[in-house]
């Protein structure tokens, strides 16, 4: 389990970036998509 940077929840899906470790909500944020689409990606 990682820590997501933007929300401090603990996460098993995640995405590692620059700045750090996203969530797939945060990540979702950051790249201007929808939750439902980032989650459809990881499946």
């Amino acid at each position: 389990m990682e820590t997501c940077v933007e929300c401090k929840r603990k996460t098993e899906w995640y995405r590692e970036e620059d700045e750090g470790i996203y969530c797939p909500d945060c990540f979702a944020d950051l790249v201007g998509l929808s939750s439902e689409e980032v989650w459809r990606c990881i499946g």
